[in-house]
């Protein structure tokens, strides 16, 4: 994650890297999901990043899986801030990241359902008791 960016005075930005080395995210108004190089993604996110690991590298596994399919069958979803977690467009970078685990590991953050009104922000998955940053870049 990255506090470089915002959108509609919400600051910050979430990604997942998959099995792959690549990224998965979507960018902001007027882009789509993304898999783009782990390089790629510190070269356009250049400080400020925090890796914040989850604590099974199974489910991490499972939830970089599901991100993957995501950005392929989904290449088209637009970019919108929504208060519902389902649903694939219009999507966020931390609603991917809440989705590939709930979809894609079966881990419940927050124990936030798909239909509840409540969004899934990119500073929210800095306060999980199962996360922990493994890597600081630039000045946090």
């Amino acid at each position: 994650m990255t506090n470089q960016t915002s959108s509609a005075g919400l600051t910050g930005h979430a990604a997942i890297v998959t099995d792959n080395y690549t990224v998965v995210h979507i960018g902001g108004y007027g882009e789509n999901p993304e898999d783009i190089s782990i390089s790629k993604f510190f070269k356009r996110y250049k400080s400020n990043i925090k890796v914040v690991r989850y604590s099974s590298s199974r489910a991490a596994r499972q939830a970089g899986e599901w991100a993957t399919q995501f950005a392929e069958e989904y290449s088209d979803a637009t970019y919108g801030l929504t208060n519902k977690l389902n649903g694939t467009s219009p999507t966020y970078c931390s609603k991917i990241v809440w989705q590939a685990y709930y979809y894609g590991a079966d881990v419940n953050f927050n124990d936030r359902r798909p239909n509840s009104v409540q969004m899934f922000m990119p500073y929210d998955i800095l306060d999980l008791d199962d996360t922990s940053v493994v890597a600081k870049i630039g000045s946090w």
